[in-house]
């Protein structure tokens, strides 16, 4: 290989030869990744798996975008322009059980709404009680040391 800088060097077959002529840029990582709209570690992800390709020149990895056009963008050709009939299903399917999970919130809350007035009826109740029973402890105490130990 000859030692100029723009030699490729040899990594692991993911380099792409010399003679390569796509139509695109060769870019660093974070501006390959930032032209395509992805993260970076997104975009190694795809390196890896042979969505794009790289080459190392003077010891820095270089990613080729391809020029807009050139390269169908996969994620058009993958969703139809119009849902089908099984698309539409699942997407009322999902509508339904979404209204269902709705209305069972909707009366899982009411029942605890209902729940907490309760407690706080059962509280107010517990505190007249439990000052009643004061009360009369105070008034059994008197009574009881006021047998014992005369009046002066």
């Amino acid at each position: 290989m000859p030692d100029d800088d723009t030699a490729p060097e040899s990594v692991s077959g993911e380099i792409v030869s010399e003679a390569f002529d796509g139509p695109g840029d060769w870019l660093p990582p974070a501006d390959a990744a930032r032209r395509i709209g992805v993260s970076e570690r997104t975009l190694w992800r795809r390196v890896n798996a042979g969505q794009y390709q790289r080459k190392v020149v003077s010891g820095k990895a270089v990613i080729l975008v391809p020029l807009a056009g050139s390269v169908p963008n996969t994620a058009e050709l993958a969703v139809p322009a119009t849902p089908d009939a099984v698309t539409l299903a699942v997407i009322e399917e999902l509508r339904r059980q979404h209204e269902e999970s709705a209305e069972r919130l909707t009366r899982q809350a009411t029942k605890i709404e209902a729940q907490a007035e309760e407690i706080g009826g059962l509280k107010a109740q517990r505190d007249a009680e439990k000052a009643r029973a004061d009360d009369l402890a105070r008034r059994l105490a008197w009574r009881w040391w006021h047998r014992w130990w005369p009046p002066a």
